[in-house]
């Protein structure tokens, strides 16, 4: 068992990706703000099932305990049927054209793409909310505007955080869609109660599950 059960149990998900963001207000009542910028990781309120049968509860009561809050895990929510539709890919490529894809250059948040496919102009090479990941890196990115396929050599994502990974990625391949993977850590495991019962025991756990994106490793 490990964080990736977790998920794979998850009855409801909370997601918040806000920005870093100062707010104040002018003496004249005029409202300022400022993004501080970062890297605006993932965090994640997984739900569990409250109550679940003992027998079943023994190996996920383990892995909480294990992983707490000190070990990070890549996760995908792919495995999970009622949550792998929210990041399915929405563009018009085929996984092979997907593939092809190679990163040209990558500096805060425009990330450029060439060997593009033949083919129509009008074709999608992304949609809004359409999720990627250079290859070999653990760290998602989404397109924030759609971006077509046009009648040029490369195309222009601009992505909601800036490229924070060191190491260059020029020629780089992409991973998209459910294929993504998060690198995450809790920040709070939920405490189980046992309700005694024999054969029939069960197991109360006391809250959810707060996963927060791991940056550390991005070389």
């Amino acid at each position: 068992m490990s964080l990736q059960n977790i998920i794979d149990i998850a009855s409801t998900l909370e997601i918040n990706r806000r920005k870093l963001i100062s707010q104040q207000i002018s003496r004249s009542e005029i409202l300022k703000s400022n993004e501080i910028v970062s890297r605006n990781p993932w965090r994640f309120t997984v739900g569990v099932q409250r109550v679940t049968p003992y027998t079943n509860a023994r190996a996920l009561m383990e892995s909480i305990d294990h992983y707490d809050r000190i070990n990070y895990q890549d996760v995908t929510f792919s495995n999970n049927s009622k949550l792998s539709w929210m990041f399915a890919y929405q563009g018009d490529l085929t996984s092979a054209q997907l593939n092809a894809l190679r990163i040209t250059s990558f500096s805060g948040n425009q990330l450029v793409l060439n060997t593009l496919p033949a083919g129509n102009a009008s074709n999608y090479i992304v949609k809004a909310g359409d999720i990627f990941q250079i290859a070999g890196y653990p760290y998602p990115f989404t397109a924030v505007n759609s971006v077509q396929r046009g009648s040029g050599t490369t195309v222009t994502i601009t992505t909601n955080r800036p490229n924070f990974i060191s190491a260059s990625v020029a020629n780089a391949a992409l991973v998209f869609g459910n294929a993504v993977q998060f690198r995450m850590m809790a920040r709070s495991m939920p405490t189980y109660r046992l309700i005694p019962g024999g054969g029939t025991a069960l197991v109360e756990f006391t809250g959810d599950v707060e996963l927060y994106e791991y940056t550390g490793l991005t070389a």
